[in-house]
Formats: C-alpha cells, sequence, structure tokens
C-alpha cells in the first residue's frame, strides 16, 4: 500500500521537477567528495617503533664546492615536508642517512641555430649513493649505487636560469627521490 501512495505520488510531479532533484542530490554529494578529497596524501605504513631520522652532512666526491650543505639541507627540509619522520640527532634516531654525492655533471642538450657551437640548453646530474641504516640494531637497511636528481635549463632567453638557480631544481628533485625511496621502503 506505502510503495503504491509513493508512486502516485511520483507519477503526479512533472518529471522535469524529479530530473532536477535528483541533480541536485548528486551534484550535493558530487561537491562533498571533492571537498573530503582536499589535501589528500598517500599514508604510509612506518612501523611503529620508527619515528625518527637523522641526516647529516653528506660528503662531496665531486669538483663541485659547497654543494653538500645544500643537498643535505634540501633532503632535511623534504623530510619536515613529508611529516613522516622527525629529523633528530643522531644520538636521538631510529635511522640514520648517510651518503655521499659522486656526481655533478652538466651536459648540453640543445645548440644555438645560429652558431653550432653555442650551447643553449643544458641538462644537470646530480647523483648520490646514500645509506640507510637502523641505529639500534647496526643493521644496514638500504644502501642504493646510485640516485640521481635532474633539470634542464635554457642559458639565454624567457625562461634562463643561472647553473646554481638549475642546481636548485636538481638538488630537490634529488631530495624527493630520497625522502620517497626511505619512506617507500617499509612498503
Amino acid at each position: 500500500m506505502l510503495i503504491s501512495v509513493f508512486l502516485i505520488c511520483v507519477n503526479l510531479r512533472p518529471k522535469k521537477e524529479i530530473f532536477m532533484d535528483i541533480f541536485k542530490k548528486l551534484f550535493f554529494l558530487t561537491f562533498l567528495l571533492l571537498l573530503s578529497s582536499c589535501g589528500y596524501r598517500i599514508a604510509y605504513h612506518l612501523p611503529p617503533d620508527i619515528s625518527s631520522i637523522a641526516v647529516p652532512i653528506l660528503k662531496n666526491e665531486t669538483y663541485q664546492p659547497g654543494i653538500e650543505v645544500a643537498i643535505t639541507n634540501q633532503i632535511i627540509r623534504e623530510f619536515l615536508q613529508d611529516g613522516s619522520l622527525k629529523v633528530e640527532k643522531e644520538i636521538n634516531s631510529d635511522l640514520l642517512l648517510s651518503g655521499r654525492i659522486t656526481d655533478y655533471e652538466r651536459t648540453t642538450i640543445a645548440f644555438s641555430s645560429d652558431d653550432p657551437d653555442e650551447s643553449i640548453e643544458y641538462r644537470l646530474y646530480v647523483r648520490l649513493r646514500f645509506i640507510l641504516k637502523d641505529l639500534r640494531s647496526e643493521k644496514i637497511l638500504w644502501d642504493t649505487s646510485s640516485l640521481t636528481g635532474t633539470t634542464t635549463y635554457f642559458i639565454t632567453g624567457k625562461y634562463s636560469k643561472t647553473e646554481e638557480e638549475a642546481l636548485t631544481d636538481a638538488t630537490e628533485d634529488l631530495a624527493k627521490k630520497v625522502v620517497e625511496k626511505v619512506v617507500e621502503f617499509w612498503q
């Protein structure tokens, strides 16, 4: 009986009104779904007893002076931004990330059409070898042979950059890869 009353009421409403009612509800649900997904990030599942990491200054095996400080600082910033692990001093840490910068390479990838000997675009590579160690057990958890940060940059024109600016971009790329490797290691 109740179902037949419902069907009679639905049939009495104009079809356009029913469509608009359904559309409004779907729009509202879609809006709520989009709103709830703002700020979404992948949750990594670190072991509950792992909460901190130490990142001492990297060793620099290249001829590029001072990059070890910039890269170490960027890795620390990336860990802080990620928030999965607290960056602590070695004595208070669960993990130790140590490493060495093994290569700094700038290669030409485009030449001027006016002068084929004039480089106008470069690719910059910064390579790092790092070791992740559990300080509680003294066990080496990860030993990478090489991880590379890269960027491409023009030296002339509207989108030109200095080599120093390009190094900042390559360092950011490298730091993101390092943090990703460390945090995803537990998956």
